[in-house]
């Protein structure tokens, strides 16, 4: 909605050829805030960079389960985007006299604002509805089973990312038990090997079978 508003915003500019009333206070307003929105999110990036380890930036977005930081990301860096498109259009319609950059710079903020948003919803709306958890995390989920001796076979696993949390579905062949309560308690085994290894799992479902 912010982003059609500066669009309009532009528009209506462009229609009744309006000058900057108070340029000097335009650019002031906008340097501060430049300064701010810097500061935002530089904290983001060093929080971000604590957990995202040797994987870039661009891959630890695609792959990140930590909404908040995701969208504190794109939020700070399309506030300062959009600051430095702002504070450009107003030095250029105070330079040439023209303002046309003005009303473009209104348009270009809104473009901007409404592609970055696009891309937040389709990242957060993956994290909401859930999602498969990397292959390197589903890796290590199967490896750790596999070599479990109460396990025989691993038949069917499916992992789901839920936010920070990870539901993990087990079909598997067991190995052979005298009684069904060894065979729960082996079950049990399996799922506590799995929280301590992995405390991100929060749910496990696991069916013993035969076959797949």
């Amino acid at each position: 909605m912010g982003g059609l508003f500066s669009i309009y915003e532009g528009i209506h500019k462009i229609s009744l050829h309006e000058g900057l009333k108070n340029p000097l206070v335009a650019i002031v307003v906008l340097s501060v805030s430049m300064v701010f929105e810097a500061a935002s999110l530089y904290g983001c990036l060093t929080q971000i960079n604590k957990i995202k380890h040797d994987v870039t930036l661009w891959n630890w977005y695609k792959t990140s389960h930590q909404s908040e930081l995701v969208v504190v990301l794109g939020e700070d860096i399309a506030a300062l985007l959009g600051l430095t498109f702002a504070l450009i259009s107003v030095i250029l319609a105070i330079v040439t006299g023209n303002t046309v950059f003005d009303a473009t710079g209104s348009i270009g903020i809104g473009v901007l604002l409404i592609v970055i948003s696009f891309f937040l919803a389709v990242k957060v709306k993956s994290l909401l509805i859930g999602q498969s958890t990397d292959s390197i995390t589903r890796a290590k989920i199967e490896t750790l089973l596999e070599g479990r001796p109460e396990i025989e076979k691993i038949l069917n696993l499916i992992t789901l990312q839920l936010g920070p949390q990870i539901m993990v579905a087990v079909k598997a062949k067991m190995s052979d038990v005298d009684s069904v309560d060894q065979l729960i308690k082996n079950i049990n085994i399996c799922e506590s090997e799995l929280k301590k290894d992995n405390p991100a799992i929060q749910w496990v479902f696991f069916e013993p079978d035969f076959t797949d």
